[in-house]
């Protein structure tokens, strides 16, 4: 990369910063409307509507979550430190949860499947575990525009590792070193920006983790996610909510 583009792509992540705020500001409004109707219409629907009061939830969570993610983007357009969560995190409830949201978005052709140990514990805020699975599992869905299945594992050993997994089209070697570069995208015409892998790759680096990538033509890709074990015992810092 020559240095007129690394300039060119920081000149447009400040760009990006800028934008972001102003547009965090005015979805963080909105959304405290989304939440508040919503509310009103859990408080008011009977306790027999089981399946939409749980549809209704998961949008609330949905909701809070992107209220919480504007929040993020006025810090970076302010160049405020984002505040950083330190409390051990329940990464398997993190995980199942994210796996239930996905569930909405997920495409009728994909079989989803997820493997977590239980009690898996991370220094971590739930909103970047989600934001991980989010990106990736999006990337899968589009690499499967005619179906397939997509895999979520997570266990400990040494580590604490992720495993996301899809068998659609897989990733060129070509390209394999570009996807996590800002503003790479394969699809620009499904809208694609070009800043999920970037996202995630910058989060799983701000917890002090690993990214491997293992991708076949034809066959199929698998992002292998990597964190140290937490120093504190469980019982030290109460869990992240």
């Amino acid at each position: 990369m020559t240095l007129t583009t690394q300039l060119q792509q920081i000149q447009r992540l400040q760009l990006t910063g800028t934008l972001a705020s102003g547009i965090a500001h005015d979805l963080n409004n909105q959304l405290t409307l989304v939440l508040g109707h919503l509310q009103v219409a859990v408080d008011r629907l009977p306790a027999t509507e089981e399946d939409t009061l749980d549809s209704l939830r998961l949008a609330q969570i949905a909701a809070s979550n992107c209220a919480n993610l504007s929040q993020r983007l006025l810090h970076l357009g302010r160049h405020i430190p984002a505040p950083k969560s330190r409390k051990p995190l329940d990464l398997s409830a993190a995980i199942l949860d994210t796996h239930q949201l996905l569930g909405c978005i997920k495409p009728r052709n994909v079989n989803m499947r997820v493997q977590v140990d239980p009690g898996l514990l991370l220094p971590a805020d739930p909103i970047q575990i989600q934001q991980i699975l989010i990106n990736l599992a999006t990337n899968a869905f589009h690499a499967m525009p005619s179906g397939g299945e997509f895999r979520i594992k997570a266990w400990a050993d040494d580590n604490i590792w992720i495993a996301v997994r899809d068998n659609g089209c897989g990733i060129p070697e070509s390209l394999r070193r570009r996807v996590f570069e800002p503003f790479f995208t394969t699809h620009p015409e499904d809208g694609g920006t070009g800043l999920g892998l970037a996202s995630v790759n910058a989060i799983v680096r701000n917890l002090s983790g690993s990214l491997e990538l293992d991708s076949e033509p034809g066959k199929g890709t698998t992002f292998l996610l990597s964190f140290p074990l937490p120093v504190e015992k469980p019982g030290d810092l109460p869990l992240a909510a």
